[in-house]
């Protein structure tokens, strides 16, 4: 919705691994395809692929990384959406204006759970910059985990960040 609105927004997505992040990012490409499953959304807003016969040779569009049409009025130089995994060197020098983070951690890496706050902290927090937003979606793993991590850190208090709980669904 964001991207019809305003073509120049910039988003990060970062999971446990880049894969998962691609899903994500597949999903928002699927939803700017004709023939997807939402064409009333293209046809309103679109189009946002590449269009053959246009001149835009160098318009990235892959489930990693893409820009949409109609993003590069200035010479900005960050995709309007990029997939990375946790603990990625390649948000160095990127801006987004939305950053989000899903699902960064599971059972197999809950040894790295420092790694993943120390990555969060140092190279992801700053990507948005002043005016952006940073969220986080996730599911508890286990004591000790990424998410525990970051709400006992006395430095992301109730004025940086704000805690949304839901409640597990037990059947």
């Amino acid at each position: 919705r964001k991207l019809a609105i305003n073509p120049a927004m910039r988003y990060l997505v970062a999971s446990e691994s880049r894969g998962i992040a691609q899903k994500i990012l597949g999903r928002c490409l699927d939803r700017m395809d004709p023939f997807g499953p939402s064409p009333e959304y293209v046809e309103r807003f679109g189009p946002f692929a590449p269009q053959q016969g246009d001149g835009r040779v160098r318009q990235p569009w892959s489930d990693l990384r893409f820009r949409v049409r109609g993003a590069r009025t200035s010479d900005e130089r960050d995709y309007s959406m990029l997939a990375v995994g946790a603990g990625s060197k390649n948000i160095v020098s990127t801006r987004t204006d939305h950053a989000h983070v899903d699902d960064i951690q599971s059972t197999t890496t809950l040894g790295q759970t420092q790694k993943f706050v120390n990555w969060f902290r140092q190279d992801l927090l700053s990507r948005p910059g002043e005016t952006g937003i940073t969220t986080v979606c996730g599911t508890r793993v286990a004591e000790g985990d990424f998410y525990e991590a970051l709400l006992d850190d006395e430095d992301l208090d109730s004025s940086i960040m704000k805690v949304i709980r839901f409640p597990a669904i037990i059947t």
